[in-house]
């Protein structure tokens, strides 16, 4: 790998991924701001994450970050200059042109120019997507365009567990406490009493659903990787996923541990069988490892008794990973993060070590640029193209 090492002068307890040219940092005395690609501080340090027992994500989200100043929400642009006044007590981040902001405990939005323009007025308000939103008041749930007008009233169960976004022109909602999918017109389209514990929004057709326990995803504090993917692996087993197309007909059996979309369509895991079906639901071809991670950048880990691998999304094995590492992570910009010990570095898709093991921690590449930590410095690796 051709790159260049910048250390990052400063007292930084975190310094996060890069993301259109910018990383979040923090001081030890919970100061935020961000640095560019040469470690230089091009929004200063004058700012927080968390007020009142609230976060917001620090990232750029179309062109704007969610920060706190003095216990307010508002938002800086690219430049470090604010464009939203810090006036809220929580703030999304924008999407289609809006964002959430909350005043005391009611929810409204706010475009690219502040303004507000959908009124204080919900007790729950969620991002837009396909020009819809989910909104909650008085217990029940409907849905709001983006001029602020009901598209869909409000009478739909209050279900947190949900996600009631639209996708594909289908929502996801809880009537009399059946779930069913309704369309933007607010159309029942996939009949209330779907029989699942669970059930997701629809991805090129098709829609996850589950029966039994779902697996708690956060990491535990203190837990090693290898713990925490056991206590994972254990709730699986008394949960399974199939999916349902557009009908509400079961398109992959609900028989499987885990499902993941694909390129080129979906993988079902097992315990010790892989199974890959296409867009349409049609079984495709059969693996047997005992592990097949999650699909990033058409590559995921794959495991057989002592031997890992990489393989692609028909199956076939891209390279081996050669004994000692510990753990492999996904591929970000062509590179992926492993570990020997308590040691990082990077491999390439060809499975050669391109970055030495010898950080103490690492993000994942993005914008061509990693953030890497030896020795309580932190440095900045980008790549030279």
């Amino acid at each position: 790998m051709n790159c260049v090492y910048t250390p990052i002068a400063g007292d930084f307890d975190f310094v996060g991924d890069f993301s259109d040219g910018l990383a979040f940092v923090r001081n030890r005395e919970k100061k935020c701001g961000y640095i560019d690609k040469l470690g230089e501080i091009v929004i200063p340090l004058e700012y927080a994450c968390e007020a009142n027992c609230r976060f917001v994500s620090p990232q750029f989200c179309e062109g704007f970050a969610a920060l706190f100043k003095n216990g307010k929400a508002g938002f800086v642009d690219k430049f470090g200059n604010v464009a939203v006044d810090f006036q809220y007590d929580y703030a999304d981040g924008f999407r289609d042109g809006l964002c959430v902001v909350r005043k005391g405990n009611l929810h409204g939005a706010i475009n690219t120019c502040g303004e507000l323009v959908v009124p204080f007025e919900y007790d729950m308000l969620h991002s837009f997507c396909e020009d819809l939103a989910p909104a909650i008041k008085s217990g029940q749930t409907g849905y709001i365009n983006k001029n602020g007008g009901i598209a869909i009233p409000f009478a739909y169960d209050y279900a947190p567990e949900l996600n009631s976004q639209f996708s594909e022109g289908f929502a996801l909602v809880e009537s009399n406490g059946c779930k069913g999918y309704i369309d933007k017109r607010g159309e029942v389209a996939i009949p209330f009493g779907l029989e699942y514990d669970e059930a997701q929004s629809f991805h090129k057709g098709l829609a996850a659903v589950v029966t039994g326990i779902r697996a708690d995803v956060t990491s535990k504090q203190g837990e090693s990787s290898d713990e925490f993917r056991r206590r994972i692996d254990d709730a699986r087993r008394h949960q399974r996923w199939g999916m349902i197309d557009r009908a509400g007909n079961v398109a992959i059996p609900v028989e499987y541990e885990r499902i993941c979309y694909t390129a080129h369509g979906v993988s079902a895991i097992n315990a010790d069988t892989q199974h890959f079906y296409n867009e349409n639901g049609d079984f495709m071809f059969a693996m047997d490892y005992d592990y097949v991670g999650h699909f990033f950048s058409g590559l995921s880990t794959a495991k057989k008794g002592n031997m890992r691998c990489f393989i692609n999304e028909v199956g076939e094995i891209e390279f081996s990973l050669p004994e000692g590492f510990d753990d492999v992570g996904s591929f970000f910009d062509g590179y992926a993060a492993v570990s020997v010990g308590e040691k990082y570095g990077f491999i390439d898709k060809a499975g050669n070590i391109t970055v030495p093991v010898e950080y103490d921690s690492v993000s994942r590449f993005r914008d061509n640029a990693a953030v890497v930590k030896r020795d309580n410095k932190w440095g900045i690796l980008k790549l030279l193209l």
